[in-house]
């Protein structure tokens, strides 16, 4: 939404997520669907997985979508 509007609420919004997700991924690399689970042991593979992959995405769009707005090259 910031990439689109400019409105810097949604640009801090974007960050507080980026750094809830740095936050709460396990120490083992590990991000865990809480409350379904309440370890990464308990979590099954493919759980983990897509949890992972879908998580790390935010992580990629998120700096590129701000970068994009600000003018700045991520490259």
């Amino acid at each position: 939404m910031y990439a689109v509007t400019g409105d810097v609420r949604w640009r801090k919004l974007a960050l507080d997520i980026a750094t809830w997700l740095i936050e709460v991924q396990g120490d083992d690399g590990i991000w865990v669907r809480r409350p379904q689970f309440a370890s990464s042991a308990a979590q099954p593979l493919p759980v983990s997985l897509d949890t992972s992959i879908e998580r790390m995405y935010y992580m990629l769009e998120i700096p590129r979508a701000i970068a994009s707005r600000d003018g700045l090259s991520l490259a």
